[in-house]
């Protein structure tokens, strides 16, 4: 699969906006690369999340939204399979993660791409050699092949020609689009996007967004992108989910978004403050209640006796 076609002309073109249709509404009869049912996260006897229902569909790329602490990032590690459900199923590619062993996790995740908020670039290659990296390690793919691939995947971002440049040479926007060849170069079939827009100037971002549009049309891809920015991730998704205290309070295409009646939604998505009493609040845990326990313990052994010296 590729995410260019075979002419030299289009290897050569950067994906952009225009080149991608209208966003698809109706996924239904597409195959489904990941699905929670009812599923729980969290770590050790800690629960983050709970009753999540969630599917990404091919072709389909979804937002996850929600404040700081809303159990984004364990939702990312969850379908990675870096934790395990706690409860419920997840399914990833059609199979039940929840008690594999690594081996055939290992080979679920050669299915996957990730773009990482920091882009996770090695300073000591140059642009070619970090896209490379994942051929060289992960396939038996001879040096032609590795050049032929890498350049296409450079070309679909626009800085084929930036191939020999070195780490330091390179801006933010032109790091985080290197970081996107390398998560594309393996041509996976699910693509996590953690924050792509951070620290990008507007110009950048919008970009960006196109491409990351752009990539899941093409290659055809699921994707799952985890963001704060409402007006750029609404703009390219098919369908959004947003977490707010370790849960799915919304989910829906980013106009179904926009319309509800829920002042926790319109709130986030518009930028305001809480309602008042609605700040929020880190919920008491067993794991805190434990240490509260034991941190009360160590101060009374440790109390000033009441007794004043003569």
């Amino acid at each position: 699969m590729s995410i260019t076609s075979s002419d030299s002309s289009s290897r050569d073109t950067p994906i952009v906006s225009s080149d991608y249709p209208a966003k698809q509404t109706d996924f239904s009869r597409s195959e489904k690369v990941v699905e929670f049912n009812n599923v729980s996260l969290g770590y050790g006897s800690r629960v983050v999340l709970t009753g999540v229902n969630l599917s990404i569909h091919k072709g389909q790329l979804i937002a996850l939204i929600g404040g700081s602490g809303s159990g984004k990032s364990t939702i990312l590690r969850g379908v990675t399979g870096q934790i395990r459900p706690m409860a419920g199923e997840a399914r990833l590619f059609g199979q039940v993660i929840n008690h594999i062993n690594k081996k055939e996790l290992s080979l679920l995740r050669k299915k996957m791409g990730v773009l990482f908020q920091q882009g996770a670039l090695f300073t000591d290659l140059n642009t070619f050699e970090n896209v490379a990296y994942p051929l060289r390690e992960l396939t038996t793919m001879d040096e032609a092949q590795v050049v032929d691939r890498v350049l296409e995947k450079l070309s679909a971002v626009g800085l084929k020609a930036a191939a020999h440049l070195g780490m330091s040479e390179v801006s933010g926007g032109m790091a985080r689009r290197i970081a996107l060849a390398r998560a594309i170069v393996m041509e996976p079939e699910l693509l996590l996007y953690d924050e792509p827009f951070a620290g990008l100037d507007p110009i950048s971002m919008n970009q960006t967004a196109d491409m990351l549009r752009g990539i899941t049309d093409k290659l055809g891809t699921a994707g799952l992108l985890i963001t704060h920015d409402i007006e750029e991730s609404f703009r390219i998704v098919d369908y959004v989910y947003m977490l707010h205290q370790g849960a799915v309070i919304a989910e829906g295409t980013p106009e179904q978004i926009r319309a509800l009646d829920d002042s926790r939604v319109q709130n986030f998505i518009n930028g305001l403050p809480p309602e008042e009493g609605a700040r929020f609040e880190y919920p008491i845990t067993p794991d805190y209640e434990s240490w509260y326990t034991e941190k009360q313990k160590l101060l009374a052994r440790h109390k000033p006796s009441q007794h004043k010296e003569r």
